[in-house]
């Protein structure tokens, strides 16, 4: 089966944003994508559900998610532990559209509390993947005195390098956070650091399987152990993840997601649960 899109959800069931699929469901198919897209062409989202255990009343809600189909829009489910954050999802969605034989023009992997804003955006994504970009992202304005916002992407100012700031909270990208097979615990140096923001991640099937062959995995981090946001969602994943894409020759570009008026990207509902500090 071929898709002009899909949207794939990251969504932990412990933070209860239901709405949020709910939006996707709703808004997917009345978006302009491109000047040449009649709003005609079939799209299919993904939900991966992502959970702590596993109950009857999971899957139940997510029975119902799936029945809202359209004729443009299919739905699937697919379910996984609480391991590894958006990056987990990239490579499961992968696995799961190779195995059924499912193509497309291009691919969404999304957080489920961002989401499109701005019409026509896959005429910006094409303009950059014939430039050879990888995969496209987003860059969500910080002020931190140390972080430079340059050329798409995130990278760490000179001044501001490993040995002159012991106090950062994070990102610390360590060896075993962007080398496989890799357990050590020391840092690489932060001039090799570079990253979007992990809110989204748009591109090709081809351009994750070229990847996916390179890197053997999308993220590093240890499967039997359970997502905390700083070590797997940022460490191995919204910065780690980047910075090995650059590491191994591929590259990423970051469009503007800040909730303005004229930013590519939005946010919907942002409630989570969880420690942010860990």
């Amino acid at each position: 089966m071929n898709y002009y899109y899909i949207h794939t959800i990251s969504y932990f069931v412990g933070n209860n944003r239901l709405d949020n699929i709910l939006h996707c469901i709703n808004n997917l198919n009345k978006i302009k994508y491109s000047v040449n897209n009649k709003g005609d062409e079939k799209i299919l989202l993904v939900v991966c559900c992502i959970y702590d255990n596993l109950i009857d009343t999971i899957t139940e809600q997510m029975e119902k998610i799936k029945k809202q189909t359209n004729p443009l829009l299919d739905i699937e489910i697919i379910y996984r532990w609480n391991t590894g954050g958006t990056i987990k999802t990239m490579e499961n969605t992968l696995d799961f559209i190779i195995k059924k034989d499912i193509t497309c023009n291009y691919i969404g992997i999304f957080e489920d509390d961002s989401f499109f804003n701005k019409e026509y955006i896959f005429d910006e994504v094409d303009y950059l993947l014939k430039k050879g970009i990888n995969i496209i992202g987003c860059q969500v304005k910080e002020e931190r005195p140390d972080i430079l916002h340059t050329n798409g992407y995130k990278i760490f100012k000179e001044e501001y390098w490993t040995n002159k700031l012991k106090n950062r909270l994070c990102p610390w990208i360590k060896e075993k956070h962007v080398y496989i097979n890799n357990n050590k615990e020391e840092l690489i140096h932060d001039k090799y650091v570079k990253w979007i923001d992990g809110a989204l991640y748009i591109t090709t099937i081809d351009n994750l399987i070229k990847i996916k062959e390179k890197m053997i995995k999308f993220t590093l981090a240890p499967e039997t152990e359970k997502y905390t946001h700083i070590e797997h969602g940022i460490n191995y994943g919204e910065v780690g993840f980047p910075t090995r894409l650059s590491i191994n020759g591929f590259s990423f570009f970051g469009l503007s997601h800040n909730n303005n008026n004229n930013d590519h990207f939005k946010y919907l509902n942002l409630y989570s649960v969880g420690n942010k500090l860990k």
